[in-house]
């Protein structure tokens, strides 16, 4: 970990049919892509993993590596450690548009397809508790 404060908090979509969530497994590392990797991300990071098809919160993961290459397409190539299971229970949009503080996080909203969202330090925490409090 390369930090001297508390992490950043993101969100990564997954889609179903590029994504194995069934073998989300506690320690298990990841490689994922995207096209424009955030400039402010670091090793320890906090990422909340969301299924985009099914718009449902999936788990929870650390980032381990940043920037790991490039895939064939001239993605940006990032690895992640799963802390959890898949949960049992998988918040919904319609449910965490309920909890004050994440209700207006950029996950939530319609836009443009992408893989990396930021949170709010507030929002993050706030999200992380919610989920805390379920699974």
């Amino acid at each position: 970990m390369n930090r001297n404060g508390p992490p950043n908090y993101w969100v990564i979509k997954g889609r179903p049919d590029q994504t194995d969530w069934a073998r989300m497994l506690p320690g298990e590392r990841r490689r994922w892509h995207t096209a424009k990797p955030p400039k402010t991300w670091e090793s320890g990071d906090r990422i909340f993993c969301w299924e985009s098809g099914a718009r449902r919160m999936l788990g929870l993961a650390e980032l381990v590596a940043p920037d790991v290459g490039q895939n064939e397409t001239g993605e940006i190539l990032f690895e992640v450690r799963y802390l959890t299971h898949r949960f049992a229970v998988m918040p919904t949009i319609t449910e965490l548009r309920q909890v004050p503080v994440v209700e207006n996080a950029s996950f939530l909203k319609s836009g443009p397809a992408t893989t990396v969202l930021k949170l709010t330090q507030e929002q993050g925490e706030a999200l992380y508790q919610f989920l805390s409090v379920r699974n």
